[in-house]
């Protein structure tokens, strides 16, 4: 599996393509905003993008679909619950901190324990909740990669202050549903750098024991 991260928008939210270099097929996973590096990439390479994956529905994640729909004619993958944050500019904030209020829907609505594929490539949905009711990471199990979204940093885990959050939704299904893959699985977050599994349960401090021994 090929991978490229771009940096897009304001908030510097990670943008991911994957590709499968046997079939040449593509997705874009969390297009943040339609920056010029993306849109030179995509105009320069040969890949076919096959579509568009969003881990949640905030505004510096999904800026730049609604444009590569028109462009492309790729449809969007969003959990089921997830697709009200797309429609809504209260909820994805784009009213409070974009010059551009969003709304759209997704295409293909996901559940918990979904599967996409990409190429030759099977991704598993899990649905984590507590940043937005929707979020969702992306977990391969034969490349052990997750895409987390705004759910897991390194060193940290997604905001819980904002519309629909809950932290203890967030905490609990982090710990039964992320820190149970293996060890050695390499985390791509909504920001900043690549982590692992077991470098977020040996330090994260948001992980302790403690936190959930007391809660």
């Amino acid at each position: 599996m090929e991978l490229i991260q771009m940096e897009l928008g304001i908030l510097q939210a990670n943008c991911y393509i994957i590709g499968d270099p046997k079939t040449k097929e593509a997705v874009i996973i969390d297009p943040g905003y339609p920056d010029k590096e993306l849109l030179d990439w995509l105009q320069n390479e040969e890949w076919k993008i096959r579509g568009i994956w969003l881990t949640h529905g905030h505004f510096d994640h999904i800026g730049a679909v609604p444009f590569l729909k028109d462009q492309l004619g790729v449809q969007v993958r969003v959990h089921s619950l997830e697709n009200e944050y797309l429609e809504n500019p209260e909820l994805n904030l784009s009213a409070s901190y974009s010059s551009t209020e969003l709304s759209f829907s997704g295409d293909h609505q996901m559940e918990d324990g979904d599967t996409v594929s990409m190429g030759n490539h099977i991704f598993h949905v899990i649905h984590v909740p507590g940043h937005t009711t929707g979020s969702v990471c992306y977990y391969e199990p034969k490349e052990k990669v997750l895409f987390s979204g705004d759910v897991l940093f390194r060193g940290s885990i997604g905001r819980t202050d904002l519309p629909k959050g809950s932290l203890s939704d967030l905490m609990n299904h982090i710990k039964e549903k992320l820190l149970v893959l293996p060890e050695d699985t390499v985390v791509y977050p909504g920001h900043g750098p690549a982590t692992t599994i077991e470098e977020e349960k040996k330090s994260n401090s948001y992980l302790s024991d403690q936190w959930y021994e007391t809660n």
